[in-house]
């Protein structure tokens, strides 16, 4: 099986590694609260037709590994899943996340590490380094 998207005029396979944290680091992310955010979240990502690798949860914050399309931003994609997230939680679990927060918020600041998955990987990087210091 190939794990390549086909494209008319391309092959790619662009994937993300994305971390929610809750704001203010509440431990939150529990039991059935834990699996509605995880379904909220695997819903949005097939609608989008972003394919989820591998989704983890813990007390305070969800990592997924995705994987998306040439055409999508990565700061789209994180700005959909959060909005649809956060509404979808206060939506169905309002009386879990009102003892917790003062108004609709249910994510904190986004850590984002995209992972370029292509055998240049490392050179890039050099590259990209070497251009940082002839820079400064």
């Amino acid at each position: 099986m190939d794990i390549y998207q086909h494209r008319r005029h391309n092959k790619n396979l662009l994937m993300v590694h994305l971390i929610f944290v809750t704001k203010y680091r509440k431990k939150i992310v529990l039991g059935d609260f834990r699996d509605a955010v995880k379904q909220y979240l695997f819903d949005t990502c097939v609608k989008n037709h972003w394919y989820v690798k591998r989704m983890e949860t813990d007390q305070d914050h969800v990592h997924i590994l995705l994987q998306y399309n040439p055409t999508d931003s990565i700061t789209r994609i994180v700005s959909i899943l959060k909005q649809h997230n956060t509404y979808l939680s206060w939506q169905q679990h309002s009386a879990l996340l009102e003892q917790h927060y003062w108004k609709s918020m249910f994510y904190g600041q986004t850590a984002i590490l995209q992972r370029l998955l292509s055998p240049y990987h490392k050179q890039l990087s050099n590259d990209i380094l070497k251009t940082k210091d002839n820079i400064s």
